[in-house]
């Protein structure tokens, strides 16, 4: 397991291929097996974590909200 600080309670946790960004010690958002995953109400989190989940996904929120529209993102509980 390897653990990235990207900010005080912002982290990335790499683990059996999967890399999962944890807010506050809750995960928000996942790629596994190539797949982009968001937890439920993720993009309705703080200013702070939605900041966080742009940059793990690399997308801006309108990007994210088309992605799941179009399949490419997953919104499953994590």
């Amino acid at each position: 397991m390897k653990i990235e600080t990207l900010a005080k309670n912002q982290t990335v946790v790499v683990e059996d291929g999967k890399r999962t960004l944890f807010s506050y010690g809750t995960p928000v958002a996942q790629v596994r097996d190539g797949r982009m995953i968001l937890a439920p109400g993720a993009l309705d989190y703080s200013v702070t974590t939605s900041k966080y989940i742009y940059r793990f996904i690399g997308l801006n929120r309108k990007g994210i909200t088309d992605a799941i529209k179009n399949g490419v993102i997953t919104v499953e509980a994590l």
